[in-house]
């Protein structure tokens, strides 16, 4: 075949000053093809169909004591990994015999070459002397076939370690023969920085108001509770890396790094034409478990991606390019800004079912974004918050959201703001949210969503092969989204919708809620405490649903759900009055979610029919999307929970009223509604009792309802079971006034462990209604 096929050189030299480092490193890979330069046989060997590394044609044998041999001119001398490209076939030679000879000895393995994949196979490093004395031979020694493909040495570069300390850049006043270790001797190119390798505890400063073209590509590890760190000194702009349209590369990059903190940069990487670049980009591969590496107060703007993928153009990406287990934890993406990027403004993405962990992605703003904005995949836990999304799936006509996840566990998403997704012809999806692919309780919680193309938020799972359940929704607001507010695609489990609220205004032709069948249907939906407020056109279109529930909504300005054949729903206790919003539409953008009066449009005002009529929910975040404590009385309908609480009252007959003894009978005397009383005259220790379910943990003023009649107790004894204890007091029934006698303030737990007893003593006893009064 005439050559090498590929021999790749790159020299990096350097003055060391004062490091006591290497002062020239060179790096090779040499790939010796059968048929190159450096590839000889011994022996009968035979083209064969099945191809090798690059898609040619390899070689074979089946004679015994047959050789093949590769033999690489080795230029610098040095350590090398060897690889050889392992030709899978049934026919093959399950014990390929393989002998590495480097400077100073030979290792001899063997491999099976009948199973797994073709591909390269590591052989381990050795040292190589300089010129041709070194080789990797293969024998064929079984009656199967021996196959022979490439072999591929790749150099080892010299480690130049840069003593711990702080090294200082300054693109205009600088000089790469300085020492680097003040502002006065500061490095001036970014090829400086990157050709040593920093310990833990060093820090790299850029100065400020400084432009290099190029790539920051520093070399190197910090440790646990020491990292390296990357920020800009002096006064003005951020320092600029601009990778001048760098591809399949970051402007920023570490690989195979952990334990690095990224601050302060403005980073671009922009070209005429699209392909492969990215802004900060975190890559691992074969690696394992990176650790704490932070990515915070950049800039990252006018990335020139490809837009036909989502993982071909990234502003800030953490990556994982091998199929391994390789994964981060420790992930902190915070205070960044991104902007004009094809496709993706943030991403962290690994292996399937390989999580990585302790991942933040906190108060960034991305806007005018090819495709999606936010999204953190294939992790455990990962907290998403504080975020605003705007502009989003600008380019990228495909299938795009603002923020989503996708392959989490225990997703967080909370407190931010998506709006202006772009809805392109064959983007169906352009929501503000998504709870895609293979998510097990997920939570969207607090956000606030406007003017989406696609909607609120798309709820999605393909079937058979993926999940997606437990998703909930709760305490969120959505103001004029687009299309379908919310969009059920697929074979979901479980998902929540409560405690919402979802505004149209009269121009929307926008559908509440659509579903879909997509590879299966959802299933066990449920939407309570929801105010689905439309003035628009749209309604529901949920074609096919199974086993859901509509309980305690507000539908007003249009028709609540109805079941069909292929609408499996259940309505209950629809309310269709006007919630009374204080400012419906009235949202606005960039919202500060610190701000107390933020979107108070959407508060209830103090007659709404929302107050104190929903349904308790158990595990519920325990704060309304203001932030006030869950419950104040009954819960509230909507996302806002009111402060008007409303009394516990349980009157005789009551389902919390209960009677011990069998002579109790009804009286003429009326209690505190004017209605009938209970007595009992006859049994010995009767009594009656009175059991809340209280809402909320706290302190309740009690009363009793006393019924005056002269026949009555003179010393009834009156029980209060609280959180801590028993109160014992003793009324007279047969002095003063009928009405409401204050028993004291008690502490309750939530639930109904709690009541109230009122036992018979020497006369009548008279039984009417107890009354529990949250205080604040």
């Amino acid at each position: 075949m005439g050559k090498f096929k590929k021999i790749v050189f790159q020299c990096l030299m350097f003055t060391c000053l004062f490091f006591s480092l290497a002062a020239v490193s060179f790096a090779a890979e040499i790939i010796i093809d059968n048929g190159d330069p450096g590839y000889t046989e011994i022996g009968t060997w035979n083209n064969s169909s099945v191809t090798g590394y690059n898609g040619s044609s390899t070689r074979y044998s089946n004679v015994s004591n047959s050789k093949a041999q590769w033999s690489p001119t080795i230029l610098e001398a040095g350590d090398y990994k060897v690889f050889i490209y392992k030709v899978t076939n049934s026919t093959g030679d399950n014990d390929v015999d393989i002998n590495v000879v480097y400077d100073g000895g030979t290792i001899s393995t063997e491999q099976d070459w009948t199973t797994g994949s073709s591909g390269w196979v590591s052989l381990g490093t050795y040292p190589f002397a300089a010129g041709t004395s070194g080789y990797v031979q293969i024998t064929k020694e079984s009656t199967s076939y021996t196959r022979a493909d490439a072999v591929k040495f790749v150099y080892v570069p010299v480690v130049n370690y840069a003593p711990v300390g702080t090294y200082y850049v300054d693109s205009i006043n600088g000089n790469d023969a300085n020492s680097g270790t003040s502002e006065s001797s500061a490095w001036k190119t970014l090829d400086k920085v990157n050709v040593y390798t920093y310990q833990p505890s060093t820090t790299i400063l850029l100065k400020s108001g400084s432009y290099w073209t190029g790539q920051l590509k520093p070399l190197g590890s910090g440790s646990a509770g020491n990292p390296i760190i990357i920020n800009k000194y002096g006064t003005g702009n951020k320092p600029i890396v601009d990778g001048n349209g760098i591809t399949n590369a970051g402007a920023v990059q570490l690989y195979n790094q952990q334990y690095w903190e990224i601050n302060n940069l403005e980073v671009m990487n922009d070209a005429p034409a699209a392909a492969t670049r990215f802004g900060i980009y975190i890559q691992l591969e074969d690696y394992g478990t990176a650790n704490h590496i932070y990515v915070k107060d950049c800039y990252v703007h006018n990335v020139k991606g490809d837009n036909s993928n989502p993982h071909k153009g990234v502003g800030i990406f953490y990556f994982v390019t091998s199929a391994d287990s390789s994964k981060f934890n420790d992930i902190q993406i915070e205070n960044n800004t991104v902007k004009s990027v094809d496709r993706s403004g943030i991403i962290l993405r690994n292996p399937n079912e390989t999580y990585s962990t302790g991942v933040v992605i906190r108060n960034n703003f991305v806007e005018d974004i090819g495709g999606d904005g936010i999204v953190a995949k294939t992790s455990k836990a990962p907290l998403v918050e504080y975020n605003i999304a705007k502009d989003t799936s600008a380019r990228a006509n495909n299938a795009n959201a603002a923020i989503w996840t996708w392959y989490t566990d225990d997703a967080v998403v909370q407190y931010n703001e998506a709006y202006n997704t772009v809805r392109l012809p064959n983007n169906l999806d352009a929501n503000g949210f998504d709870s895609d692919f293979n998510n097990n309780r997920s939570i969207f919680q607090y956000n606030y969503s406007h003017d989406n193309g696609g909607g609120f938020i798309l709820v999605i799972d393909p079937g058979a092969s993926s999940y997606n359940d437990t998703t909930i929704v709760r305490y969120n607001i959505s103001q004029n989204d687009k299309e379908k507010v919310i969009n059920l695609l697929g074979d979901i489990t479980n998902a929540q919708f409560y405690n919402n609220t979802f505004y149209l205004d009269s121009a929307s032709t926008a559908k509440m809620i659509e579903v879909r069948n997509f590879y299966g249907i959802p299933k066990s939906t449920s939407f309570y405490n929801n105010i689905f407020y439309n003035l628009g056109s749209g309604g529901f279109d949920l074609r096919k649903i199974e086993t859901s529930v509509f309980d305690t909504n507000i539908f007003y300005g249009m028709a609540a759900p109805s079941p069909t054949a292929d609408a499996d729903i259940a309505v209950i206790n629809a309310i269709t009055a006007d919630p009374k919003l204080v400012n419906p539409g009235s949202g606005g953008t960039n919202i500060n979610f610190s701000d107390p009066n933020r979107l108070s449009g959407y508060k209830l005002q103090a007659t709404s029919p929302a107050i104190n009529t929903g349904l308790i929910i158990a595990n519920n975040g325990g704060k309304d999307f203001w932030g006030t404590p869950l419950y104040t009385g009954q819960p509230d309908i909507g996302a806002y929970e009111s402060n008007i609480a409303s009394d516990i009252i349980i009157d005789n007959g009551d389902a919390n009223y209960s009677e011990s003894g069998s002579n109790w009978l009804n009286s003429s005397l009326t209690g505190y509604k004017g209605t009938g009383t209970r007595y009992n005259w006859q049994d010995s220790g009767a009594y009656a009792k009175w059991t809340p379910t209280i809402p909320q943990a706290g302190d309740y003023r009690v009363y009793i309802y006393k019924v005056v009649y002269p026949t009555s107790d003179t010393n009834a004894k009156i029980d209060v079971v609280y959180n801590g204890g028993t109160s014992t007091q003793y009324v007279n029934y047969t002095l003063g006034t009928s009405g409401w006698v204050d028993l004291g303030v008690f502490n309750f737990n939530a639930g109904s462990s709690g009541y109230v007893k009122n036992t018979r003593s020497n006369n009548s006893a008279r039984e009417d209604a107890v009354k529990f009064v949250r205080q604040y």
